[in-house]
């Protein structure tokens, strides 16, 4: 007597699924594109009724931040409401060690997750989470990184 098995090979595509057990899945996935004028113009147009009610990237979060002015006025809660919400859609690790000049504003969003919010303009500062209180400013043109540095603890 002879037993036949069939052996059943299912082949899975780890970039199609994005599974856990595929190696990579927790470090973010960078597109190198820079957010745009409409995309963080819609952060601040739905928070305009005094709540975020859409779904939006945390680099348009951060980069609507850095469009609000310094100085604005003080019986607003646009700093405090993006501050919560970039908290619920930025990671909440920090990779600020793989942020490289020529990266855009979404991928640092990405990878080092929300700055100090408020933006300050063209630069985010990241604050140190070890000993020697070193934090990073990270500067902007055109969307892209043009410089990374060390700031003094903010």
């Amino acid at each position: 007597m002879t037993v036949t098995r069939t052996l059943l090979l299912i082949v899975v595509s780890c970039g199609s699924l994005g599974l856990v057990a595929c190696g990579g899945s927790d470090s973010p996935k960078l597109a190198d594109k820079v957010v745009s004028a409409a995309q963080w113009k819609a952060v601040l147009r739905d928070w305009y009724d005094g709540r975020i009610s859409d779904r939006h990237s945390c680099g348009a979060v951060v980069v609507a931040s850095s469009h609000l002015p310094v100085d604005g006025p003080i019986y607003s809660t646009i700093d405090a409401d993006l501050t919560r919400y970039a908290a619920k859609v930025c990671p909440h690790h920090s990779d600020v060690a793989a942020i490289k000049v020529g990266m855009s504003d979404a991928d640092v969003a990405a990878l080092a997750g929300a700055p100090a919010i408020p933006a300050s303009g063209s630069c985010w500062d990241y604050r140190s989470t070890s000993r020697d209180n070193t934090d990073i400013a990270v500067c902007f043109g055109s969307g892209r990184v043009i410089s990374k540095s060390q700031a003094p603890h903010f």
